[in-house]
């Protein structure tokens, strides 16, 4: 008797890796775009005023000029950003990734702050301010870097 082989998929499985492998560029660039919506919102917020006075569930919603300034702002570093990659070491990319890094990590410190503070005070970490603006300003890099690795093709 010859040896029968059997099929390598799962009758329990709902998709094939070979599907997924298929959309991994769409999953890809969903994330970019997510993670820019992401650094626009912090710009925007830290020019309107911060979270309380952007977000209607946590006060009466106050939308001043303030959004449409984070918004050109933060429209504006990317740009400048997505325009120098090829020449990063110049000083309209490093101001750009600057001001994006700065924005982006003053929007979101005040979301995070009394969590990495509470933390880092637990785990006895010297200078806990200090330490939670380093997190929260590797956090802005990150956010700054990866959509434009993502969506972006040389």
């Amino acid at each position: 008797m010859g040896v029968r082989s059997t099929p390598l998929h799962k009758k329990s499985a709902i998709v094939s890796g070979d599907q997924l492998e298929a959309l991994r560029p769409w999953y890809e660039r969903l994330i970019g775009l997510a993670l820019l919506v992401v650094s626009f919102v912090g710009t925007m917020v830290v020019m309107n005023g911060g979270w309380a006075r952007s977000m209607p569930w946590l006060e009466t919603f106050k939308p001043g000029w303030g959004l449409a300034a984070g918004f050109g702002i933060q429209f504006l570093a990317t740009y400048t950003e997505i325009t120098y990659r090829r020449r990063r070491i110049s000083l309209p990319y490093a101001t750009a990734l600057l001001v994006d890094i700065g924005f982006t990590a003053a929007g979101f410190y005040p979301l995070f702050a009394v969590v990495l503070l509470t933390l880092l005070a637990r785990l006895a970490v010297p200078m806990p301010v200090v330490a939670s603006w380093v997190i929260i300003v590797l956090a802005a890099v990150a956010l700054a870097i990866t959509p434009e690795a993502i969506l972006i093709e040389d």
